[in-house]
């Protein structure tokens, strides 16, 4: 009898919940793949090894399972890793989330009194381009963090890009940015952690856009494929 781990095939979300079987129809040039239509049915399709991002699955750190010798893809790209252009012709646009703070728990940071018209000027010019703002408003640290989960876990198969925009109090302390909630400072790359390939598979090679907005400086960061 052949062993389970010789020529297995990624399992999806949509495989685990619907009892689905492993798939082993494919060929060193293009694996299967399971993908959201638009009713959110699952549908499966060839696609290019060059589009496939590897994920995270080994498990030997936790003392368990075995090394990988295959390549284990979990999301699809719309384009290829060296590709000279985005695909833009998605149903949607994407989402431009927005964090703004401008009261905080730590008297010594002061009240912005600019964020309401900076968040203004912002919301007009993403949906002057078609994206689907929303607005945070003073989030604690959990809730932050919260968010950006909730976000992450969301399907963006049918989007352009994403877009978050952070506006607060800031600085860098060893020089480690950092950035303030109402009640605590968060790390900078809590922004992007969530979006990496193997947590947000549906926005896997596309653009991930951060723009981070410090009272005390400003700065601007920018992830792609990630």
């Amino acid at each position: 009898m052949a062993s389970r781990s010789e020529g297995i095939m990624p399992v999806t979300e949509s495989d685990v919940n619907q009892n689905l079987p492993l798939h082993e129809d494919s060929s060193p040039e293009a694996v299967q793949i399971s993908n959201l239509d638009d009713n959110g049915e699952s549908q499966r399709k060839q696609v290019p090894l060059e589009n496939m991002v590897p994920d995270d699955s080994d498990t030997r750190w936790m003392g368990c399972g075995q090394p990988m010798k295959d390549i284990r893809p979990q999301a699809a790209m719309s384009v290829g890793r060296d590709a000279d252009f985005y695909k833009m012709d998605h149903k949607k646009r994407g989402q431009a989330i927005i964090f703004v703070h401008d009261q905080f728990d730590d008297i010594n940071l002061q009240p912005r009194t600019c964020a309401k018209h900076d968040t203004a000027i912002t919301r007009h010019a993403f949906e002057h381009l078609s994206f689907e703002v929303k607005e945070h408003w003073n989030l604690k640290k959990r809730d932050f963090l919260a968010t950006l989960h909730q976000v992450s876990s969301e399907n963006h198969h049918n989007s352009d890009c994403l877009v978050v925009v952070f506006m607060s109090h800031g600085n860098v302390n060893n020089n480690k940015e950092f950035l303030c909630t109402q009640d605590f400072k968060v790390d900078t790359e809590e922004l992007w952690k969530n979006f990496t390939a193997d947590k947000c598979p549906s926005l896997a090679g596309k653009p991930k856009l951060f723009f981070i907005q410090f009272s005390r400086h400003a700065g601007v960061t920018t992830l792609t494929r990630v």
